[in-house]
């Protein structure tokens, strides 16, 4: 048995070796191999009646012998290993032509120890390693956090009514500007710190929604959604960076 390994794309890697596997080991694939082989040596026959040049005969016999008697008949099983997914199943392939099992678990095992030695030796993070994370680590830890939301519903409830009832009005009235949170780093405090003279509904943590000043309001949020970040963030980086 030979071993390939990959990281990342190891379930894909194993049906690509099933459909291989079913394809070659149909009967209508040797047959035209064969009818492919016997066109090849006619061809062959041809050149060496009309040049006689006989090494054009021997050159066929060698790569045909190759092709057909050592790559492709022969067959063998095969074991995707996945580093970004240890638990793949079925990751055992029976009946891979031998040729391509060859090409690719030699291949895969160099690229796999370079990969494992290098990061040993420039020793990066175990998060920022590319055998714990995939080629593409980057691209789905950005994807990762386009999906932050505020998931607490309280919070979220209260922060919509804010947005509603005071800071629209701060906008409409020229208090403040559209642009200026929108592209501000610190959105929360820009957001403040709310007009006395205007009411919002509240939710507390416990007890019925009441009516209080979009002031009161700002500094309730303020405090509540940074207490949430700094859990959610801890949370979300237990996610991200495994282990």
């Amino acid at each position: 048995m030979m071993e390939i390994f990959t990281i990342g794309g190891g379930e894909y890697i194993v049906n690509v070796f099933n459909a291989v596997s079913a394809w070659t080991g149909g009967g209508g694939f040797r047959s035209l191999l064969r009818v492919v082989m016997v066109m090849g040596l006619i061809y062959t026959l041809l050149v060496v009646a009309f040049s006689l040049n006989w090494r054009a005969w021997f050159n066929w016999f060698l790569g045909a012998t190759l092709m057909y008697g050592a790559l492709i008949v022969p067959t063998m099983t095969v074991r995707v290993t996945d580093r970004l997914n240890p638990s793949l199943a079925p990751a055992t392939v029976a009946n891979v032509p031998l040729g391509l099992a060859m090409i690719a678990s030699v291949s895969s095992t160099a690229g796999d120890w370079l990969t494992r030695t290098a990061e040993t030796v420039f020793v990066m993070p175990g998060s920022l390693q590319m055998s714990s994370n995939g080629m593409i680590y980057g691209a789905r830890l950005w994807d990762r956090t386009q999906d932050f939301r505020i998931r607490d519903p309280r919070i979220s409830a209260n922060l919509e009514e804010y947005m509603k009832q005071c800071l629209f009005y701060d906008i409409l009235l020229g208090f403040k500007s559209f642009d200026t949170i929108a592209n501000s780093n610190d959105i929360l405090t820009e957001m403040g710190p709310g007009s006395p003279a205007r009411g919002m509904k509240f939710i507390p943590e416990s007890g019925a929604p009441t009516i209080i000043t979009c002031q009161a309001g700002y500094t309730a949020i303020a405090t509540g959604v940074t207490t949430y970040s700094d859990t959610a963030l801890e949370e979300e980086g237990r996610k991200i960076f495994q282990g």
